[in-house]
């Protein structure tokens, strides 16, 4: 797609941190989260695991006994989500997908199956 380039780094070789991110990599990491994680599948699975639609966060926090003013940022409840292994079905999303719990929350929260 874009020829011969460069080699990807997520931290270049001297250490330093950077919060710029590629172009050519966003695109890199779209294409795998839809190639390994289709839309239609996701949200299928999503729907047969928790027999929801979407989880909301005030609903995850009392499922989970937190106070409704307790502060959770929704990308640590798609991480939770994630990687939750279902006792009906012995695995949970990332693991059924074969993907990492932080590439599926990623992908929870871009489909919006995980909501404020």
């Amino acid at each position: 797609m874009h020829g011969k380039g460069r080699m990807f780094r997520d931290i270049p070789l001297d250490g330093s941190e950077t919060n710029q991110k590629d172009p050519i990599e966003i695109q890199a990491n779209k294409f795998a989260a839809y190639y390994l994680m289709p839309a239609k599948l996701v949200k299928s699975e999503f729907q047969l695991i928790f027999n929801l639609p979407r989880i909301n966060s005030s609903d995850y926090k009392l499922a989970n006994n937190f106070p409704p003013n307790y502060a959770i940022e929704l990308k640590e409840i798609a991480k939770d989500i994630s990687a939750i292994i279902h006792s009906s079905f012995g695995y949970s999303i990332a693991s059924r997908f074969k993907v990492s719990v932080e590439a599926m929350s990623i992908r929870l929260l871009n489909l919006k199956l995980i909501v404020d």
